[in-house]
C-alpha cells in the first residue's frame, strides 16, 4: 500500500489510517445555552454557548486550531491534499483564524465559551470526541469537513540511508494491514470504527448532543 509524496523536506510512505477532520462547537453544562466559565479567563461568568448549526454561521467569527495543522489551512482556504485523500469543499468562509501550540488548548479555549476566544474549533474527530468523553464541554457539529490520508514521514536530509528505512518500515505496515493488526487496533481505541481501510471516510464518530 505505498503511497510516497514529499512535503517540506519529508517523505512520507505506507498509509497507515484515514483521519476525520470534524468541527467543535461550545456546549453547556446542561444542554441549554450558557457554559460556566471560571479562573481568571475572559468572560468569566456565564458565557453563552450560541447553537451552531451550519458551517455557514461561521462567518465573522473565530475559529480557532493547532498551528502548523491541515486544518489552519483548510480554514485559510489552501489546503490541498494527495490523489489519495477524498475530495472535500471549503464550507467554512469568511472566519477569522486563531492558532494555538496544540489541538487541545484550541478545545481548551473554545470550552469557555462562545466568543470568549473561539466560536468554534477543528481536529480530527477522534480528537474531539475524546475530549468530550473526559468531561470537555463542547460537542461535534455537522458531518466531518474532510479526511486525510495518515502515513509515517521520514526526514529526506538525514544523513542515514532514510530510502531503505522508509521501504522497510512500508513493508512491515503493508503486513499489518494484511494481517488485520492494524484494523484491530483501531477497533479497540476508536470505539469499533475501522480508520485503517480506505472506506473508513464512509464511518464517522457519532455527534455528541
Amino acid at each position: 500500500m505505498k503511497n510516497q509524496r514529499t512535503r517540506k523536506g519529508l517523505a512520507t510512505v505506507a498509509v497507515i489510517a484515514v483521519s476525520s477532520l470534524g468541527l467543535a462547537a461550545c456546549a453547556s453544562d446542561d444542554g441549554g445555552g450558557s457554559n460556566e466559565v471560571s479562573g481568571d479567563a475572559p468572560g468569566k461568568g456565564k458565557a453563552e454557548c450560541a447553537q451552531l448549526e451550519q458551517f455557514g454561521d461561521l462567518t465573522g467569527k473565530t475559529v480557532c486550531v493547532g498551528v502548523s495543522t491541515t486544518y489552519q489551512d483548510y480554514v485559510q482556504g489552501t489546503l490541498k491534499l494527495g490523489s489519495g485523500a477524498p475530495p472535500f469543499d471549503f464550507q467554512i468562509q469568511g472566519a477569522n483564524l486563531q492558532t494555538y501550540t496544540t489541538d487541545t488548548d484550541a478545545l481548551d479555549n473554545l470550552a469557555l465559551g462562545d466568543g470568549v476566544r473561539c466560536d468554534a474549533a477543528i481536529s480530527a474527530q477522534q480528537t474531539i470526541q475524546a475530549y468530550i468523553d473526559d468531561g470537555g464541554k463542547i460537542k461535534l457539529v455537522g458531518d466531518p469537513l474532510y479526511y486525510e490520508p495518515l502515513s509515517v514521514a521520514f526526514d529526506k536530509n538525514d544523513p542515514s540511508d532514510s530510502q531503505s528505512l522508509s521501504e522497510a518500515v512500508g513493508n512491515i505496515i503493508d503486513d499489518m494491514h494484511a494481517d488485520g493488526t492494524l484494523s484491530a487496533l483501531s477497533k479497540k481505541w476508536y470505539n469499533g470504527g475501522d480508520w485503517t481501510v480506505s472506506s473508513a471516510s464512509k464511518w464517522s464518530v457519532s455527534p455528541s448532543a
